[in-house]
């Protein structure tokens, strides 16, 4: 995996998850909530996808496309969020794989702790592990 930490990055403290208890039981829009608020207090722009079913009516929607997305040094990140229990479905594992074939980085995280931890891994929570 590439390192695509930037020194501001590297001297910032990483922000923490909320309280590790509650984490195992939060629902998927908790989750999208949670990773928004720590991108966004470690200076990353992102946003959210708001996938809803009346947006499956409005033009240009693509079903299957990531929960959140970020821009970070140059690069486009997009992850699909699932509770701990939750799946993908079949147009959300296309998504993904058309977004790292198009030169994007793209995952699918199983709850906030791996969601967090590959947020790390690509560099925007401080470090990369």
């Amino acid at each position: 995996m590439r390192n695509f930490s930037s020194a501001a990055a590297r001297q910032t403290a990483a922000p923490t998850a909320p309280d590790t208890q509650r984490v195992s039981t939060m629902s998927e829009a908790q989750i999208q909530r949670a990773v928004i608020d720590l991108l966004t207090k470690a200076g990353v722009f992102c946003f959210p996808v708001p996938n809803n079913p009346r947006g499956r009516r409005t033009v240009g929607f693509k079903a299957g496309i990531p929960d959140v997305w970020a821009v970070h040094d140059g690069k486009v990140f997009a992850l699909e969020l699932k509770t701990e229990k939750g799946r993908p479905s079949e147009e959300q594992l296309a998504a993904v794989s058309a977004i790292n074939e198009a030169g994007g980085f793209a995952t699918i995280a199983e709850g906030l702790d791996k969601a967090m931890a590959i947020c790390r891994a690509w560099g925007l929570l401080g470090r990369a592990v």
